[in-house]
């Protein structure tokens, strides 16, 4: 699969209480998604539907135009996210580059594959992402 890596450090969130939305933006490719969140949500909650609806909605063209899913990079854990939940799988732990446009990779084999570097599929351990979550 062709993907778009992004840097979830990069992204920026609006949430419209009257409407009920969140808007995620990112500082090099504008407005990413908008989409409705149920009236008594959480913020951080929101956040969370939010990125799941990016990795599940949000395609953008690569060099060649063609249109890409996004996969999202947290730079704090080293780990690029392809796909919405259930299907997401996990790449990495370590610090990439990427452009502020988006960096076109491809999943080949267990590896998340781009110009200047390759990441492995991990499996993700929950214990570890409930405590991060609980953190924020």
């Amino acid at each position: 699969m062709d993907v778009t890596v992004i840097d979830m450090g990069t992204l920026q969130f609006a949430w419209d209480a009257d409407s009920h939305e969140v808007v995620v933006q990112s500082d090099g490719l504008g407005i990413l998604l908008r989409t409705a969140i149920a009236e008594q949500t959480s913020d951080r909650e929101a956040i969370f539907i939010a990125l799941d609806c990016v990795l599940d909605q949000v395609r953008l063209p690569d060099p060649d135009g063609q249109w890409r899913p996004v996969a999202l990079y947290n730079p704090l854990s080293g780990q690029v996210s392809v796909g919405a939940l259930p299907e997401t799988e996990v790449y990495g732990t370590d610090l990439v580059e990427l452009s502020p446009f988006g960096t076109p990779a491809r999943c080949v084999d267990g590896h998340l594959v781009a110009d200047r570097w390759e990441l492995q599929r991990v499996v993700p351990d929950i214990a570890a992402i409930q405590q991060a979550i609980a953190a924020h």
